[in-house]
């Protein structure tokens, strides 16, 4: 598939992706902290929109200071503006993850059954129900969004547009270059091992399989190798 080298991020899907960013990135932990103040709240009716801000501090203060802006709506509004930002996020790492796969497989354009609840509903004023689909799934849609631009940095976890078809991080330079130094070490630790598993060989073919010699040649590579393996992991090239 071919792509424009270079291509800005439409502004409301700029605005999701630093919205969902606020978020932190173990969600499930975050969803458990947020539903312990909603049972609080409907079990003793003495939660307040301000613990919301609390609780938000022990992960950023730009998400305190969202959740802050969200308090005069009260508990219940602000509540479900909380979960609709969860689920969009769920949502479009969905999007990011199935691609991945769908690349992996070199069969991108098969149909894929969405395995979460792309729909939500509201109450029209006479009390029938109307189906609409989450804020990112329109975004996505209607913006005609080439999700091989959506990515998840390898080094802060956070989503990001890939201006550039070859960009690997975000736009921060500290990720950029903590990504780079990562690739030395691999580059290094590749280059070591190539010389270790050498005098390995070299070692087999001349001592008694039982020597000790070769067992600690043997864990020294494997040490290697699994050094490689949690670099690439680290900078999402597994």
């Amino acid at each position: 598939m071919k792509y424009n080298k270079i291509a800005e991020c439409p502004p409301e899907l700029q605005e999701l992706i630093e919205l969902v960013n606020l978020l932190p990135s173990d969600l499930k932990q975050f969803e458990n902290d947020l539903n312990k103040l909603s049972s609080q709240f409907y079990q003793e009716f003495q939660t307040t929109p301000e613990l919301y801000s609390e609780v938000s501090k022990n992960y950023s203060q730009k998400l305190a200071s969202w959740f802050n802006s969200l308090k005069a709506n009260g508990f219940v509004n602000q509540t479900m503006e909380i979960k609709r930002l969860i689920n969009n996020k769920i949502t479009l790492l969905w999007f990011i993850e199935a691609y991945q796969t769908f690349k992996e497989f070199n069969n991108p354009t098969q149909d894929f059954n969405f395995d979460k609840n792309i729909s939500a509903f509201s109450f029209n004023e006479d009390s029938t129900i109307r189906l609409t689909s989450f804020l990112v799934v329109d975004i996505l849609i209607r913006n005609k969004i080439q999700i091989e631009r959506l990515r998840i940095c390898p080094i802060c976890k956070k989503v990001f547009w890939a201006k550039r078809v070859e960009a690997q991080t975000c736009r921060k330079k500290q990720c950029s270059n903590n990504f780079h130094q990562r690739k030395l070490r691999i580059k290094e630790y590749e280059t070591r091992l190539v010389k270790e598993l050498k005098i390995l060989e070299g070692l087999r073919l001349r001592l008694n399989p039982s020597n000790s010699l070769i067992t600690q040649q043997a864990e020294m590579v494997n040490k290697l190798q699994q050094k490689i393996k949690m670099e690439k992991k680290k900078n999402g090239n597994l």
